[in-house]
């Protein structure tokens, strides 16, 4: 990952590319079942693939690649910048305020022209709105980055205080399987003891299932990272309209219209 640098012309329109999806799925089936997959499901991805003809249940897709892209961005901060330096256009360039720079007065130019956007991802196309919104993430964080590299000991006051908030919460330990806790997460929704999961919400609704519960004895190896795996099994499949629930064994409710 790097910081996105090309400009195109801006649209209202949304997409997600076909090659992006079948990576998207290969990733999370390697992590999910220690890195080896069988041909039953290469096919299915496959076959994912071809049918494929809308966004209809994918939008979590792009608010995952938001999310995973802050992340890095924020933890992995050095590899972004060092990708970046490696591109043609700052070919030379070692000095981070200077990339910096070039990136902010780049991004606050686009972000004013209504005509332009910034590509943020490969594979995604975004709208206007949307990638101004990413652009605006960008700018605060490199400002952000450039007072820490440009401080002043003038600008260093002489009050400090600490803020320290006692976390005493445990998660409950979760005895079950995945598929278990799915199913009692659909009962509840189907029963109306707790609201719908909005289309785009389902990714933070996850995050908060696994604050809640520990989920370490339903991984299948070290490796895997439940609450991926969680999230990939939840986010189901729209097929005809309706969201599709693979795990969920009852033939009777597996078309389930959790929206």
């Amino acid at each position: 990952m790097n910081f996105p640098y090309t400009i195109e012309t801006a649209t209202n329109k949304i997409g997600i590319s076909l090659d992006l999806i079948q990576l998207y799925e290969y990733y999370y089936s390697l992590s999910d079942y220690e890195e080896k997959i069988d041909r039953e499901r290469i096919d299915e991805i496959e076959l994912k693939k071809q049918e494929f003809k809308n966004l209809n249940g994918n939008h979590d897709i792009i608010y995952h690649y938001f999310v995973e892209y802050v992340h890095y961005l924020v933890y992995r901060y050095k590899t972004v910048l060092e990708n970046t330096k490696n591109h043609f256009f700052f070919d030379g360039i070692d000095d981070e305020k200077i990339i910096l720079m070039n990136l902010l007065k780049r991004y606050k130019s686009v972000l004013k022209d209504e005509t332009k956007q910034i590509n943020i991802f490969w594979g995604i196309r975004l709208t206007k709105d949307i990638s101004n919104i990413a652009l605006e993430i960008l700018i605060d964080f490199i400002e952000q980055r450039l007072k820490l590299l440009t401080v002043e000991i003038e600008d260093i006051g002489n009050e400090y205080k600490t803020t320290y908030i006692d976390n005493n919460i445990k998660p409950l330990k979760w005895l079950g399987t995945q598929q278990e806790l799915l199913e009692l997460i659909i009962e509840l929704n189907n029963k109306n003891w707790i609201p719908n999961i909005e289309e785009g919400d389902r990714k933070k609704f996850i995050n908060s299932v696994t604050n809640l519960f520990d989920l370490e004895n339903t991984k299948r190896s070290s490796k895997t990272d439940h609450s991926n795996s969680l999230y990939q099994k939840f986010k189901g499949e729209y097929i005809d309209g309706k969201r599709i629930f693979h795990f969920w064994n009852n033939i009777n409710t597996k078309e389930n219209l959790m929206k």
